[in-house]
């Protein structure tokens, strides 16, 4: 039986196969740290291309909701407090107008007539009787201002009379100061009502009462149907 003599190897040989398998080593080490770095670059890639959350899809903060509702309502709660304080100031300025309207109707005010408006003015005095022989105040009276009318107006006594026997007369007296105005004077002596007016006077200046005054001549009764003062121009 023969032995296969295996060939001599050399300290060179044993040296090269040596060096072919480190390399063949290295080859398999370097293609799979090759395939390692491409897979680690495609992860990479894959990642950055990968779309990031926005805010908007960012589950909401409940906390930060709160506070902005929170701070909505104490705004909202500002605001009605301003109008409800402009609204009370309102209705305390159109409550304190009220107010003075009302007091300014509650006061009569007597404006002057213009000249040009002011044509005539009748102010009645009433009706009464009189027996005394001198003259007496009848409690037929009127308060009268002269500013009430325009400058020129001039006043006259109208009074419808009656009496039997004798003679009635009536005049005016400003009942203020005791002035008897004489001008005023009327006197009939017949049974029947009859009108007469007195000649035109002027009214004294400022504000008084004047007051009607009567007398009978005979003490008989006499009648004062009625009387007025006639203003006019």
């Amino acid at each position: 039986m023969s032995i296969l003599s295996l060939p001599k190897i050399t300290a060179n040989g044993l040296v090269g196969l040596v060096t072919l398998g480190l390399v063949g080593v290295s080859f398999g080490l370097w293609s799979t740290t090759s395939e390692m770095k491409q897979m680690i670059a495609q992860l990479q890639n894959q990642i950055a291309f990968q779309p990031q959350p926005s805010i908007d899809s960012q589950p909401p903060n409940m906390e930060g909701t709160e506070i902005v509702s929170v701070t909505s309502k104490q705004i909202d709660a500002t605001q009605l407090e301003a109008s409800v304080s402009a609204l009370s100031k309102t209705v305390a300025s159109l409550s304190a107008e009220v107010a003075s309207l009302k007091s300014q109707s509650n006061t009569k005010v007597i404006s002057a007539p213009t000249e040009t408006s002011f044509t005539k003015e009748t102010i009645y005095l009433g009706s009464t009787t009189t027996q005394n022989r001198e003259w007496t105040e009848t409690g037929l009276e009127v308060g009268i201002n002269s500013a009430q009318y325009p400058n020129g107006v001039t006043a006259k006594l109208e009074a419808g009379t009656s009496i039997i026997g004798g003679e009635v007369w009536v005049r005016l007296k400003n009942k203020s100061t005791g002035a008897v105005i004489a001008a005023s004077e009327i006197s009939n002596n017949s049974s029947s009502i009859t009108w007469k007016t007195s000649p035109g006077f002027k009214l004294h200046p400022g504000g008084y009462t004047y007051v009607l005054e009567a007398r009978s001549s005979s003490g008989e009764v006499g009648n004062i149907s009625g009387a007025r003062i006639i203003v006019e121009r």
